[in-house]
């Protein structure tokens, strides 16, 4: 245990002594965008283990690795210090970036699905980046611009999925998906599976809200469609979404520049199966 601790102590001290920072980030669609700007360059950069396909249950899962590199880290970058309560922890909410409270006009804090705001976010992490290893700047801007070029590409293809469903209405399992309706004009919804209390809507419930009882079309997280499955009536159909990306790497072979563009052609893709219900 000793020896492990010397261990750890020495490559911590060999990181600063070759000029690496060690940037820790909470959430994979930021750490996706962090990873496509930072490439290439000095900086560390690791995230928090996805373990649980609801942020809003993190925290409670939070592994020893990951205590480890919170408290060596010299730069957390979280969403907000609600959204991951974990964050709440002092001494690590001194160097941590809440994104959310850097951005104006922030209302839904699953701030990533907003194309507009994860600009924003590329805006925030490339000016950190460049504070913090200022010798690779020139590196940093290009890997932005190149991320900027494939962000106007996806909302040109997204743009041309979503441009003649518009109309479509759909239920969601709660306001998790606001930043993107409304960036892409689908403000339609016809209700949440869950009210601002956190309570489940009952299946009566969503029935006399879909006023002819035709087939209802749900947008529902991951694990959440596994537990709605059985509760809700046959003419109810998930479409399950992936909005954290948990699913995208599964294996070994992940490729993390391509994570937060596959969450978001993911979401769009749910919409366009649901309006063909």
């Amino acid at each position: 245990m000793f020896r492990a601790s010397i261990i750890l102590v020495t490559l911590f001290f060999s990181f600063k002594l070759y000029g690496i920072t060690n940037i820790v980030v909470t959430t994979l669609p930021v750490y996706s965008v962090a990873y496509n700007i930072a490439h290439g360059g000095n900086l560390k950069i690791d995230m928090v283990s996805q373990t649980n396909d609801e942020m809003h249950g993190y925290g409670s899962e939070i592994m020893p690795s990951d205590i480890l590199n919170l408290r060596k880290a010299d730069l957390i970058i979280a969403i907000d210090d609600v959204l991951e309560k974990v964050y709440t922890e002092k001494t690590w909410k001194k160097k941590t970036i809440f994104l959310a409270e850097n951005i104006p006009n922030v209302n839904d804090l699953h701030i990533w699905l907003s194309p507009e705001f994860i600009v924003k976010i590329a805006d925030i992490l490339l000016d950190q980046f460049i504070l913090w290893d200022v010798e690779n700047k020139s590196l940093y801007q290009n890997n932005y611009g190149i991320f900027l070029q494939r962000i106007n590409i996806m909302l040109e293809d997204i743009g041309s999925m979503l441009q003649n469903i518009q109309d479509i209405k759909y239920f969601v399992l709660h306001d998790a998906y606001s930043n993107f309706t409304h960036y892409f004009s689908l403000n339609n919804p016809i209700g949440f599976l869950i009210d601002r209390n956190h309570n489940l809507v009952t299946s009566q419930q969503v029935l006399q809200l879909h006023r002819d009882n035709s087939t209802v079309c749900v947008l529902s997280g991951m694990k959440n469609s596994e537990f709605l499955f059985n509760l809700l009536p046959e003419n109810v159909i998930l479409f399950p979404t992936d909005i954290l990306g948990t699913s995208y790497i599964k294996d070994n072979t992940a490729d993390y520049k391509e994570v937060y563009f596959s969450i978001m052609y993911g979401l769009a893709d749910a919409f366009v199966q649901c309006a063909k219900v």
